[in-house]
């Protein structure tokens, strides 16, 4: 499987391994955890209870709206971010080469670094 789209699943409570995933969304379920997927290059998270996005080392594409997230991990390849109406996120550690949209996050600090 290389695209699993989650959407107002409630019985949903965990995601399955899926190792060759490449694009996740998450939409309106209760789940609380994402798995490690080696080679996901898409994440969208909406209206979810989760607090922790893992490592992706692939990750080029990252949107969350309104989450619990509280911190965004620095990934290396992230082309473009957008986060929407997340109040608890204070934290993004980023490139400068990122696209970066964010709208109605009021405790955000961002820390920009030099892409290597």
């Amino acid at each position: 499987m290389k695209v699993l789209d989650i959407w107002s699943c409630y019985k949903i409570k965990t995601i399955p391994l899926c190792p060759n995933l490449k694009e996740l969304k998450i939409s309106c379920c209760d789940i609380k955890q994402i798995p490690y997927y080696p080679n996901l290059k898409i994440l969208e998270i909406l209206f979810s209870e989760i607090k922790v996005i893992p490592y992706y080392p692939k990750l080029e594409i990252l949107f969350i709206s309104n989450a619990n997230i509280k911190e965004i991990p620095y990934f290396p390849n992230l082309k473009k971010l957008k986060i929407e109406c997340c109040q608890k996120i204070n934290k993004i550690i980023i490139n400068d080469k990122v696209h970066l949209n964010i709208w109605y996050c009021s405790e955000l600090i961002l820390h920009l670094i030099k892409k290597q």
